[in-house]
């Protein structure tokens, strides 16, 4: 059996996801962090099969639109001054990781430096050292794409209401355009900023509204948007974190990999222990051949 993945979201009360490899976020099992098995604890504090995310208001996602008349190494040679121009703070305090988007855009997912060591510092302190460490936004957005399939211009949203922050993640179809963090007292927001976002009340859109305060905001949004509520809605992150494909959203490898990262594969060790083996026996019947003929 391959082994299973984990999700830590610790923003409220401490829930931890667990979802064999590559299953789907439906199908992880998320429990709170006090009540996790044993097995799933200590895998948890060696952390190489865990995914946690940045506080929402200490991630970016910033949309480039390099020219398209480039050739596509040109295209990505430009993209880090692109970046810069749009960025609040000096590019050398950031990492980030670029994705490709439709219509030749590319997302870029910036964190600053000092806010991913600080948010790692806080999660050694619970006992955990992930080997990912992701922006909420974008992988909440995988999730939900890889559960409600919809048509490429269909308009999705999805608000994930936390303790303190909401987050909103709005495009089309599979296509992130825009993640938006308000202060979750403010539910009144939502319904705004999805127009905004759309610019109108967009036909047909049923956002997805999970985190610890779902109920309530789903309770403030107004019926036409239809909000649709997952079951056991404040593991919703968690359970994104652990099942959802984060490929290349993972900004903690350009600041501090984790250790097992830097371990050679079992396989790979296996291979070369073989392979000393294999000579060394070549070598003692060479050694024996010679000492015969003598």
């Amino acid at each position: 059996m391959k082994p299973a993945s984990l999700g830590l979201d610790d923003s409220a009360s401490a829930i931890l996801a667990v979802a064999p490899r590559g299953a789907s976020p439906a199908e992880a099992v998320a429990v709170p962090l006090a009540k996790a098995p044993d097995a799933e604890r200590a895998a948890l504090r060696e952390g190489s099969r865990t995914a946690a995310a940045l506080p929402p208001d200490r991630a970016l996602l910033v949309r480039l639109a390099p020219p398209a008349s480039l050739p596509p190494a040109k295209r990505r040679s430009v993209l880090p001054a692109l970046l810069a121009a749009e960025l609040p703070f000096p590019l050398s305090e950031c990492v980030w990781r670029f994705e490709d988007a439709p219509g030749g855009a590319v997302l870029a997912h910036v964190a600053r430096r000092a806010d991913l060591a600080a948010r790692l510092d806080a999660l050694r302190a619970l006992g955990c050292d992930p080997a990912s460490l992701v922006p909420p936004g974008p992988a909440l957005w995988r999730a939900d794409c890889a559960l409600r399939p919809l048509p490429p211009d269909a308009p999705r949203a999805i608000l994930f209401a936390g303790p303190e922050r909401t987050i909103l993640a709005t495009g089309r179809g599979d296509a992130l355009a825009a993640v938006d963090v308000f202060p979750s007292s403010d539910r009144s927001a939502a319904a705004l900023r999805i127009r905004l976002a759309f610019g109108g009340a967009p036909r047909g859109l049923a956002p997805l509204v999970a985190g610890p305060g779902a109920a309530a905001l789903a309770a403030a949004l107004p019926a036409e948007l239809a909000p649709v509520v997952p079951a056991a809605p404040e593991g919703h992150l968690a359970r994104a974190l652990a099942a959802a494909p984060l490929s290349g959203l993972d900004l903690r490898a350009a600041l501090d990999p984790h250790p097992a990262s830097e371990r050679p594969p079992r396989r790979a060790l296996a291979a070369a222990a073989l392979a000393f083996l294999a000579c060394a026996a070549l070598a003692a019947a060479a050694a024996w051949s010679d000492r015969s003929a003598a």
